[in-house]
């Protein structure tokens, strides 16, 4: 009795000469005998001469063959981080692989315990908080420290965020809410102080006004840079913005002769004034 081998499938066979085929093309050497399936991972030895066993499909969808070339072996991961913390001058603590993703204790070259991830530290992005910056406590305490040298108190119980507000109060006294990441960064503490204030502002501008016997018309603070109507002390109604009347700008356009209307009208009375 003659007995015939089954032979696979034509799509099967062409599967398995472009699997082939992409081996060559990668430099790689297939081990397997036979075709196991575009899902089955392959023996094989990639171009670095590392031992693997890619699945069809993966290397079809360019997604490699070897796991250590790509990064994505354990073993080669583990060994690349110790590599770069060495060259960071730090020390490994963590007794094991964790993941690429996982904290791993490590002491960093000036001496600060810290949880890095390797992933992390692969990609460049440091592995100490506090040598970067970034360390909760040691931002609360450089926040004190530059809070003391502005003759500020500091009145918030603990650490909230370096973009959040904490409660201050500044030199003058005053009340106030400042973000620490804008402290450090010298935009100051005090919106008052520095003329930043909107109801500080409004009430320079009413001061100023009262001072020169004009009189607010405006119901709305609409800020320094923006024009409010005002009464001038010679009954002119005008539009001045609250910034420029504190430069010593004026009040009244009409009062300052700046007004087109009534140069042309006084010029037709006194030539003179036409030609200023």
């Amino acid at each position: 009795m003659t007995v015939r081998t089954r032979r696979p499938p034509a799509c099967s066979l062409a599967a398995a000469a472009a699997f082939r085929a992409q081996l060559d093309e990668l430099g790689a050497m297939l081990l397997e005998p036979e075709w196991l399936g575009s899902k089955t991972p392959h023996r094989a030895i990639c171009a670095e001469g590392h031992n693997c066993a890619p699945r069809p499909h993966d290397v079809q969808q360019g997604r490699g063959i070897c796991r250590a070339c790509a990064r994505r072996d354990p073993v080669a991961a583990w060994a690349a981080f110790r590599a770069r913390l060495a060259e960071l001058g730090a020390t490994l603590l963590e007794p094991e692989w964790l993941g690429a993703i996982q904290k791993h204790h490590v002491r960093c070259a000036a001496g600060h315990d810290c949880q890095v991830r390797p992933h992390d530290v692969q990609r460049g992005q440091g592995g100490c908080r506090v040598c970067a910056g970034n360390d909760p406590m040691t931002a609360w305490a450089a926040f004190r420290a530059r809070l003391d040298e502005l003759g500020a108190q500091l009145l918030e119980p603990e650490w909230l965020g370096a973009n959040r507000r904490h409660h201050v109060r500044c030199a003058e006294g005053h009340d106030r809410w400042a973000r620490p990441h804008d402290v450090q960064q010298g935009e100051g503490i005090c919106r008052v102080c520095t003329g930043r204030d909107p109801a500080a502002a409004e009430a320079g501008f009413r001061s100023r006004l009262a001072k020169l016997g004009a009189i607010p018309l405006y119901t709305e603070w609409r800020g320094a840079d923006r024009k409010h109507r005002v009464r001038c002390a010679a009954g002119h109604d005008c539009w001045p913005a609250p910034g420029h009347v504190q430069q010593g700008k004026g009040i009244c356009l009409v009062c300052v002769r700046h007004d087109p209307a009534t140069a042309e009208a006084e010029s037709k009375i006194d030539p003179q004034l036409g030609r200023r």
